[in-house]
Parts: C-alpha cells; sequence; structure tokens
C-alpha cells in the first residue's frame, strides 16, 4: 500500500509540474506588427498577455449621422472580421480579442472583448457576414448595424460609454 501511495504522490507532482511548465514566453502568438498591416494605418494593434487587441477611431461623420448606433457597432467591425477567424485558428494560444473604438478626439466609445472559447467557427462566420452587411449597407439600412451589435452583444463582454 505504501508503494501505491508513493506512485500516486510521485504521480500526481510529476503531473502537476507539466501542467505549470508552459510560462507566457512560450506561448505562440501573432505579431503585432503584421496584424496591424491588416487593419490599415487607422488601427492600432498590440497584445495585452495572449489577448490581441486592436484599438480604431471612427470617423465624426459617422457619428454624426449614426449616433450611438455607429459608436456600439465600432468594436464589431474589427472583431467579425475574416483576419481575426483566421488568427484564433492559427494561434491556439491567443485567449481572445479585445476591441476598443475612439473618436478622432481619442475618447473611448465602446469596447468589446470576443473570448476563443465563446463562439464557434460557424457563429463567427455568421459575424463575418453581418459586419459586411452592416459596412455595405448600413448608412441606407441601420437596421443592419444594429443585427452586428445585438449579435456582438450576444457573444462578447462589451461596454458602451454613454453618449
Amino acid at each position: 500500500m505504501d508503494r501505491l501511495q508513493t506512485f500516486l504522490a510521485a504521480a500526481l507532482l510529476a503531473g502537476l509540474a507539466a501542467c505549470g511548465s508552459e510560462s507566457p514566453s512560450d506561448w505562440e502568438l501573432p505579431d503585432p506588427a503584421v496584424a496591424q498591416e491588416w487593419f490599415g494605418e487607422d488601427a492600432r494593434v498590440s497584445l495585452s498577455g495572449n489577448v490581441l487587441e486592436l484599438r480604431g477611431t471612427i470617423p465624426a461623420e459617422f457619428l454624426r449621422r449614426g449616433g450611438s448606433i455607429w459608436a456600439e457597432s465600432g468594436p464589431y467591425f474589427y472583431i467579425f472580421n475574416v483576419k481575426v477567424q483566421e488568427l484564433l485558428e492559427q494561434y491556439p494560444d491567443l485567449a481572445g480579442v479585445r476591441a476598443i473604438a475612439y473618436t478622432e478626439d481619442g475618447e473611448e466609445v465602446a469596447r468589446a472583448m470576443l473570448r476563443r472559447d465563446a463562439i464557434t467557427g460557424g457563429q463567427f462566420e455568421h459575424g463575418v457576414r453581418l459586419a459586411s452587411r452592416a459596412q455595405t449597407e448600413g448608412t441606407e439600412s441601420p437596421r443592419r448595424v444594429e443585427d452586428l451589435i445585438q449579435f456582438g452583444e450576444e457573444y462578447t463582454e462589451y461596454e458602451y460609454r454613454e453618449r
């Protein structure tokens, strides 16, 4: 019986050591500079731990015309993007994507965080389609933008600034 207990204790310790052996420096994460190229000069891309952060500016004309709808939708245009989907597929250590939308004056208006495990591939593809339709049809049909916001709120942790 003592041998069995010793063996189990050693196995448990070995298992615990293996679980803790991966440090953040061992994570395989995307290069923010490469991701920056995908999102253009209006966005800033960085890593915060193993979360990709996308910071983008919403043009003043959109905020004047669309008000809070365009402000709230800002993060979702960044998150529900085929490039973000590719990054989540290519980098299993990437825990999620946080997008933060700002006015041209640098004032934060909205943020959303999509965790890797919050959405499936099919749902993500639906989000990409919604973002695409909102981008192309949103000015004429604000309902498209509202659809994107509702979808984003279902899968992300979000926060909007009062306007």
